[in-house]
């Protein structure tokens, strides 16, 4: 068998010993000589002091070793919910997944949430259920419950019939039900053990079964059977065919001199220290990781995961014309107020720092209050950046005034109209705004024929359009799922500059937000809590309080599971409560679910102030040329003085 190179990840809920999997697999094929303990704060894996003191998992963490057949790239990837992007932008580089799973907490919300998004990017995912060592359900039982996940089958006989030259026969009766070639071979008696495989391997790539194994990380069973299903199923499908250096960055980190490093994976070519990335700078440096470790070398090729300094690629951003994974954007929903002594330009240079490593968090600088405030996706998140700021920059700073994240969209379509025709300079843009459903984001579309319009002109309205976030009339916050489609747009054959297209292109979404009826979201919570039947009416009672939907509660024996969502500000502190109210016996799992329309937006916007006519950095208002001179009109004016209809 052709030796493989595959990047593999583990994901889990928190809790759930992703890490202590992690260390004993590396143990068991020694890349390391001594087994990492979580409890002890010595893993190889979780190397940052942060981590080591929380006992969780913050950064994605790369570490290599090696099977029969396959070279594995580990990802460690944090457990946290409030962590989550950092785990998402991984799997832009990954080839398969083991989805681990605490044996006594069962499949829990965050564990949903994961496997969702597995299986909208297409990875293949192994199911490793640990903690079998703990009290906990039959394995038929946890079966049954992994099968929401996908198609779940036991692989547990897998390593011992395959190293004996057979194959399970229960397994090869469930991949046939799959796999009519393979079905017809059982009929026939010619499904034998080298067929079987060939069929495991296959349906595994395209996620049509999902493997199951059960053991304990910490005891060590179960890991080699992992390792020997691993070895003969995964296989990596990033390579593509060409010479042309092309990949995705999935991660930017500095090291402790502050070199800005871009990790990243290699789809086609090779890249060597001192080659041009086009857009991106010159690679002055090579580095691979394995935990805390990096050794430089001279060269990437196809598959590679490496890290570069030198460039300016961004987390998420392809290279020589690679497409990477779709994968989801995370989105802060939780802001607070930055309070510190240090002076702000600082504190505001540090943060923006950070935030260049974590893209899901936001920074924004009120410079008429001289007020910072960050936007991150949980409060441990928060603690975790205030320990950063200190670590790192010498910079004592807590946060105050915490408040959800809201979003803004629009209700109904509208048409933004935007003019820039200073002296010697001439852009103009129509676009019409209508709102896209939930999660979609900003999307571009031009209906504007190219030889109406130069194609280069059409891509700067494009970028402009995308390449930064509007603010919303109301309360000022991020504008959101909205379809932005180019319907008309007018260069000067002699005055025409690219930032004139960017000016008319803002001006012309401005206006149309002013122009349009504006709606107010609210980032969501989906929540699961398991909770002893004598407490299910309390805790029912409590979540109806908070505004919560809920499922109608599943009996498990002695407990129930109450499934259910509701708005992210009224979970505050929900944990701390369930336990008061149980005597901390509820546990809750609580995982971003979208953003919906506040029902009654009036007080949020009263209590935000914000004057959409005083906002240095948005201006709907158009810029017209006469008799030498350029001459503003305000923005519900600006229609009738175009150039240019829609049509």
């Amino acid at each position: 068998m052709t030796r493989r190179h595959v990047v593999l990840a583990i994901l889990a809920h928190v809790d759930a010993g992703k890490t202590t999997l992690g260390e004993r697999i590396l143990y068991r094929t020694g890349a390391v000589r001594t087994l990492g303990s979580v409890d002890r704060g010595d893993t190889h894996l979780d190397a940052d002091a942060e981590e080591r003191a929380r006992g969780i998992t913050i950064y994605a963490t790369e570490a290599r070793f090696s099977c029969e057949n396959t070279d594995f790239t580990l990802i460690d990837t944090p457990g946290h919910a409030d962590f989550a992007a950092e785990t998402v932008r991984a799997l832009a580089v990954t080839d398969c997944a083991v989805l681990v799973v605490s044996a006594p907490a069962g499949v829990q919300g965050h564990t949903r949430t994961l496997s969702r998004i597995l299986a909208s990017l297409g990875v293949p995912t192994v199911v490793f259920v640990n903690k079998t060592d703990l009290p906990c359900p039959a394995r038929e039982e946890t079966l049954a419950a992994l099968g929401e996940l996908g198609n779940a089958l036991d692989f547990s006989d897998f390593a011992a019939a395959v190293s004996r030259g057979s194959f399970p026969d229960a397994l090869r009766d469930a991949l046939s039900l799959s796999d009519d070639a393979l079905l017809e071979a059982f009929l026939e008696d010619r499904a034998d053990a080298a067929r079987c495989m060939a069929s495991a391997r296959e349906q595994f790539g395209a996620r049509r079964v999902l493997p199951v194994l059960f053991g304990s990380a910490r005891e060590g069973t179960g890991c080699d059977e992992l390792l020997f299903l691993l070895d003969r199923l995964a296989s990596s499908s990033f390579s593509t065919e060409g010479e042309t250096p092309s990949g995705v960055c999935y991660k930017v980190a500095r090291d402790d001199r502050g070199t800005r490093l871009a990790l990243c994976r290699l789809a086609s070519g090779r890249l060597r220290v001192r080659d041009e990335l086009p857009g991106a700078g010159k690679l002055t440096e090579l580095r691979v990781f394995d935990g805390a470790r990096a050794a430089q070398v001279a060269e990437a090729g196809p598959g590679m995961l490496f890290a570069a300094a030198g460039v300016t690629l961004a987390a998420g951003e392809a290279f020589g014309g690679y497409v990477p994974r779709p994968v989801p954007a995370s989105v802060p929903s939780l802001s607070a107020r930055v309070c510190t002594s240090s002076p702000v330009r600082e504190t505001l240079s540090a943060l923006r720092l950070l935030a260049d490593e974590e893209p899901s968090m936001r920074v924004r600088f009120d410079e008429s209050l001289g007020q910072i405030r960050a936007e991150v996706c949980g409060e441990i998140q928060l603690e975790v950046l205030s320990s950063r700021l200190k670590s790192r920059f010498g910079i004592d700073a807590s946060f105050a005034d915490p408040d959800v994240v809201y979003r803004e969209t629009l209700a109904e379509p509208v048409i933004g109209r935007g003019h820039y025709e200073p002296l010697r300079h001439y852009a103009e843009v129509h676009l019409r705004l209508e709102p896209a459903p939930r999660g979609e984001g900003i999307t571009f579309r031009s209906a504007v024929h190219a030889d109406v319009l130069a194609q280069s002109w059409q891509n700067l309205v494009r970028t402009h359009v995308l390449e930064r976030t509007p603010r919303g009339v109301l309360t000022g916050s991020d504008v959101t799922d909205l379809r932005v489609t180019l319907l008309a747009a007018r260069a000067h054959e002699k005055h025409t500059e690219g930032g004139d297209f960017r000016e008319a292109t803002y001006r012309a979404i401005r206006q149309g937000l002013l122009k349009g009826k504006s709606v107010l979201l609210e980032p969501y919570t989906a929540f699961f809590v398991d909770v002893p039947v004598e407490y299910g009416g309390r805790v029912l009672a409590e979540l109806q309080k908070r505004g919560a939907r809920c499922d109608p509660p599943e009996n498990r024996g002695a407990s129930l599971r109450i499934a259910g969502r509701a708005p992210t500000a009224r979970l505050s502190m929900l944990s701390r409560d369930l336990a008061s109210l149980t005597r901390g016996q509820a546990s809750a799992s609580l995982s971003f679910d979208g953003c919906e329309p506040v029902s009654d937006p009036s007080g949020a916007v009263r209590a935000r102030g914000y004057d959409p006519f005083r906002d240095p950095e948005e201006d709907g208002n158009s810029v017209f040329c006469a008799h030498g001179a350029g001459f503003l009109v305000p923005w519900n004016e600006a229609d009738r003085y175009m150039h240019l209809t829609d049509e």
